[in-house]
């Protein structure tokens, strides 16, 4: 009997408790997600949305309970000129404890950017990552900055068509 009251008890501190929250705060939670052979190629994109969303007033991310699950696919960069091009498939999907939920909206996020210039909020916004992450190139901080905030953007629409009657 004492078992099955910490089975309890653990279930409402690790699924009730954090979902009322989230539900508490107005925000929308991600589960930002890569597939397993890409995770390498995304992890700078994968961090930097995520950073984006932590700071934004309408969303959330978490991996423990969240709302919907956000998939970043299909990376792909091409160079020409000194001029780059990042692709990212963006993929909003039902929340599934495992594996990939119902498709809800896709697109593809498609970033051009050039290293030259004065890239300040690249440089200034992974401050946060100043271990993790202080041998990212120049290069690596402006496309995660850039496509990240593309991809919040673009998901900041999606979620207006999903849930067209809240103001997010």
């Amino acid at each position: 009997m004492k078992r099955s009251y910490s089975v309890i008890f653990i279930l409402i501190c690790f699924f009730i408790l954090p979902y009322s929250a989230s539900l508490a705060q107005g925000k929308i939670f991600f589960d930002v997600k890569t597939k397993y052979l890409e995770k390498h190629k995304l992890m700078h994109i994968k961090a930097a949305t995520e950073w984006f969303l932590s700071k934004s007033d309408w969303a959330g991310v978490t991996e423990a309970v969240s709302d919907y699950q956000l998939w970043l696919k299909n990376y792909q960069r091409r160079e020409s000129n000194s001029q780059f091009e990042v692709k990212v498939d963006l993929e909003l999907r039902s929340k599934k404890i495992l594996g990939e939920g119902k498709l809800l909206k896709s697109a593809l996020i498609v970033v051009s950017y050039k290293i030259e210039g004065d890239h300040k909020k690249a440089d200034t916004a992974f401050e946060f990552y100043k271990n993790e992450f202080s041998s990212w190139s120049k290069q690596v901080k402006i496309e995660a900055y850039e496509a990240g905030e593309n991809i919040v953007n673009e998901l900041h629409e999606m979620i207006g068509q999903i849930l067209p009657e809240k103001q997010y």
